[in-house]
Formats: C-alpha cells, structure tokens, sequence
C-alpha cells in the first residue's frame, strides 16, 4: 500500500508578512537577488514554494503549501479554475490562478527554476515592478501561476 504517512497538498498560502520570513527553518533550494522597484529583491525557491525579501522597501512575500501562521493569508486550492487575489498595503497586489499543467513551459527563459522532481517546477519570472511565479503540481494535473505588481516605491517608515 506504501507510505501512508506522506499527506498529498491540496493547498498554497500566500502572505505579504510585515517582516521578512525566517531562513534558517526553511529549505532554500535557489536564491538570486534582482533588480526590483529601483531597488533590489532576492527571490527564493523553497522547499515549499517561493519566497521574496525586499529588505530596503520593505515588502515581503511567502508562498507555500504548508501553512502561513500570517493573519491575511490567501489560501489557493490546487484545483482546476480557481482565481484568487490578495491586496497589501503600499500598492502590492498579488492574483493566483490555477491552470493544466500543460500550460507550463519548462524550456522558458526564467530567472530561477528549479526541478524538485519529474514535472515538479517553482519557477520566478521578473521585471522592474512585477513578478510571477510558477508552481507545478503533476499529481493534480495542475500548474498555479501567481504574479505580484508594486503599483508605487515605497521605504518602510520607522516610528
């Protein structure tokens, strides 16, 4: 029968937290800082999913199919059609949607990708004020596509 223990995802999280997440708990797989909104961003792919620290403007996102212990998660069910979005402080928004697996493209030009396994992608796409993410879920047939835009620069205020 197997391993009954492994418990299959049928969820993402997504969060703008106010500070960023820690990395000393998590499994960062790929990392590269980037130019974003004047300033730099280093964008991660984890073990779970993806995250994005932006220290000097102080934004932050995490993405990930464990749960977020944030107060104003997004939860994405990964299942076919679904569209969500999440709106933050300071101009940030972010839109997941779900699409077939056959929509994603794993010969792109991405600026990080990483392959946990046959057909299982996390996968970060940027420009100056937007990115977008690419999840793989090959045992729903499902790929969830997020992009997050910063309307306006902003630096955190300190009081």
């Amino acid at each position: 029968m197997g391993d009954t223990t492994h418990q299959t995802t049928t969820e993402l999280y997504l969060a703008h937290p106010d500070v960023p997440p820690s990395f000393n708990a998590m499994d960062v797989k790929q990392a590269q800082t980037l130019p974003f909104c004047g300033e730099t961003a280093t964008f991660r792919v984890i073990g779970n999913s993806h995250a994005v620290t932006a220290d000097s403007l102080g934004f932050h996102e995490i993405c990930s199919c464990k749960p977020i212990s944030e107060r104003d998660t997004e939860v994405i069910p990964l299942e076919q059609g679904c569209t969500d979005s999440l709106a933050s402080p300071h101009g940030v928004s972010s839109m997941a949607m779900t699409l077939p697996l056959s929509e994603f493209d794993p010969e792109a030009d991405y600026d990080l990708c990483y392959e946990f396994g046959p057909r299982a992608y996390t996968a970060i796409t940027t420009d100056d004020r937007t990115f977008e993410t690419y999840h793989t879920y090959p045992e729903h047939d499902l790929l969830v596509v997020t992009t997050t835009s910063i309307a306006q620069y902003w630096a955190p205020t300190s009081i």
